[in-house]
């Protein structure tokens, strides 16, 4: 979400009736939807990281307006399409809750971040923690938007270097991708690298000023081209069924993975999306060089120009493998040409 930066909407925010935000601290004012937060709603609370989002003091509200989400097209196959979050949108822990040593195998499946991505009862995660009014499916969709987001059955396959079980495979609309759908051969038709272990311009990540507020770390290296990217967690177990694995800020695949507990690591999460449904439109395209043609969220038109929804996407070539360094355009074929 956007922070809300207008000083007459932030009085108009700041004035509302305690008893009119919802449980969420969501509001609806002309048809916008806006959240609140304070400081110490960001969603860390282990280990010693680094706020980098200004936080004068605890207790004053901060308010956020939500947009639409841009998704990268991973895959398009017929009416369904494998869509990937175009940044990082918040940041949470992958498990909620503090486990006495030697307690439970964290998996995908009891995992707390997927009963919240999903909206998931306590009887679907370890911590027994109930997602069913609090969750991201809920706060990011419309009832009609998250019917076309397609059921999709996700494989939890183990660790491929350590041999983590990966636990059992799950059906859910929302995921986070797994270790083999962001590098390795089968990474390759999504626009990743091959190598985990080389930096990859497509696995790299911005985030949201509501992910940032919330906790995220990014981090600045301007001498390696590291501007404000940070990590994102994958699905997939680590070197130990007490860790995750995810891509780092420097968008290298981290296979031996973080603790489940940590707190600074981003959701980036992914869908396959109904292409029959008329709620999404055309977002732009993005080349592999970073140029980037975009269209406004929403499909917002400039004066004069006329908004047409997309109904099919297909691309030139479905497997490209480059060198490092190298740089190659693939051309989008998007239905009815507009």
């Amino acid at each position: 979400g956007d922070l809300i930066e207008d000083s007459n909407l932030y009085d108009e925010l700041q004035n509302i009736d305690e008893y009119d935000w919802n449980d969420n601290n969501d509001i609806e004012i002309n048809g916008n939807k806006y959240r609140r937060m304070k400081k110490s709603d960001a969603y860390p609370k282990n280990g010693g990281g680094t706020y980098l989002y200004n936080w004068p003091d605890e207790d004053t509200y901060h308010y956020f307006k939500y947009e639409p989400i841009k998704w990268r097209v991973l895959k398009a196959d017929g009416n369904q399409a494998f869509l990937l979050a175009d940044i990082v949108l918040d940041n949470k822990n992958y498990f909620n809750k503090s486990i006495p040593t030697g307690g439970y195998d964290i998996t995908w499946k009891t995992s707390t971040i997927r009963s919240w991505l999903n909206g998931y009862s306590k009887s679907s995660n370890d911590a027994k923690l109930d997602y069913t009014d609090k969750s991201f499916i809920g706060s990011a969709f419309s009832s009609a938007e998250s019917s076309a987001i397609m059921d999709t059955p996700v494989i939890n396959v183990d660790n491929i270097s350590k041999g983590t079980e990966g636990g059992e495979d799950t059906i859910d609309k929302i995921f986070f991708l797994s270790e083999s759908e962001c590098y390795g051969d089968d990474a390759i038709p999504h626009g990743f690298l091959a190598s985990g272990g080389n930096r990859d311009e497509a696995r790299s990540s911005n985030s949201s000023t509501y992910a940032k507020a919330m906790g995220w770390e990014c981090l600045v290296y301007p001498d390696i081209n590291i501007i404000g990217k940070g990590s994102w967690w994958l699905r997939s177990p680590g070197a130990s069924s007490g860790r995750a694995a995810y891509v780092d800020h420097r968008a290298m695949v981290i296979t031996a993975g973080l603790s489940v507990f940590y707190g600074y690591v981003g959701v980036r999460p992914a869908l396959n999306l109904d292409l029959s449904s008329d709620i999404y439109s055309y977002a732009g395209t993005v080349c592999s060089d970073g140029t980037e043609n975009e269209v406004s969220p929403g499909g917002q038109t400039e004066p004069g120009e006329e908004y047409i929804p997309v109904t099919d996407i297909s691309l030139s070539e479905n497997k490209l493998q480059l060198k490092v360094g190298d740089k190659s355009k693939i051309a989008a074929s998007v239905f009815p040409d507009n």
